[in-house]
């Protein structure tokens, strides 16, 4: 089993619009409503391809419980733990004209005290029975900066490979534990290095 950290799920809403643009009123085509944020997205991909993987992360709210059933729709497992702030929402906005998408993060729910520690204990009760450990996604406001470093270590101590997907400071001090398998875009390389890449020569 391939285990998920999902630190800050979100439901994805997909609005189909033809010719979108800034400004004035649009109505969409068409919405698609799914389990998102990084974890639950690649949980998905590994189902396609037959392999089982759990999701474990916070949700909170009516819009947990409306993720709950969207993941159960889609077959991806998860054993989510529950908290005070209210799960975000994603919201893109697809330009079928033009084929183009615009994708609006909301941030997530702070993280109240104690809640982080949860997650530390949800990994840990699962860990005994994984391969592997995909790291996926962003962490909510007020998460510990080197709260994922403690993830990777927590897996390490489990003898189990971290595969890590976020950005920012948490992705910083996470890479200096050592993660297995490092997962980036180049924008997120360059902010981990200071510089400016041009090309893969860089």
């Amino acid at each position: 089993m391939i285990l998920v950290c999902a630190p800050n799920p979100a439901i994805d809403k997909t609005l189909l619009l033809a010719g979108w643009a800034p400004g004035g009123v649009w109505r969409a085509t068409q919405v698609l409503l799914q389990a998102g944020g990084k974890g639950y997205n690649f949980a998905r991909a590994l189902g396609v391809l037959g392999q089982p993987a759990l999701v474990v992360g916070p949700l909170g709210g009516r819009d947990g419980h409306r993720l709950c059933g969207l993941a159960a729709a889609h077959g991806i497992a998860h054993a989510p733990y529950w908290v005070a702030g209210e799960t975000r929402t994603c919201t893109i906005i697809v330009d079928t004209a033009a084929g183009t998408d615009t994708v609006l993060n909301e941030p997530g729910a702070a993280q109240q005290p104690g809640e982080w520690e949860r997650l530390l204990a949800a990994l840990q009760q699962q860990l005994p029975h994984a391969r592997f450990l995909a790291v996926c996604g962003s962490c909510r406001p007020a998460d510990p900066v080197d709260g994922l470093m403690q993830v990777v270590q927590l897996a390490q101590r489990h003898n189990v490979p971290v595969l890590l997907d976020t950005h920012g400071a948490q992705l910083a001090a996470a890479v200096a534990a050592g993660p297995a398998l490092l997962k980036i875009n180049q924008n997120e390389a360059a902010a981990l290095l200071g510089r400016a890449l041009r090309g893969i020569e860089d």
